[in-house]
């Protein structure tokens, strides 16, 4: 399978929204190096600190919320 693996350093206070899903859906895993994100799909909000692993299926509108930033 094709896999791509980024690192990203956003500032606290960052809001990034998708309204319209990805066609077809993709799959994503997150792992919070440092900071918290509040990630929201279909308008279901989970919340990641440091050390937190989360896999999703990105079907439906996605929202990423950085609240602190890495110290």
């Amino acid at each position: 399978s094709n896999v791509e693996i980024a690192r990203l350093l956003v500032p606290a206070g960052t809001v990034v929204e998708y309204a319209l899903a990805p066609q077809p859906p993709i799959r994503q895993h997150l792992y919070m190096l440092a900071g918290q994100l509040t990630f929201s799909i279909g308008g279901e909000a989970t919340v990641l600190t440091p050390g937190d692993c989360l896999f999703a299926v990105i079907d439906r509108p996605t929202r990423f919320e950085i609240h602190l930033g890495a110290p």
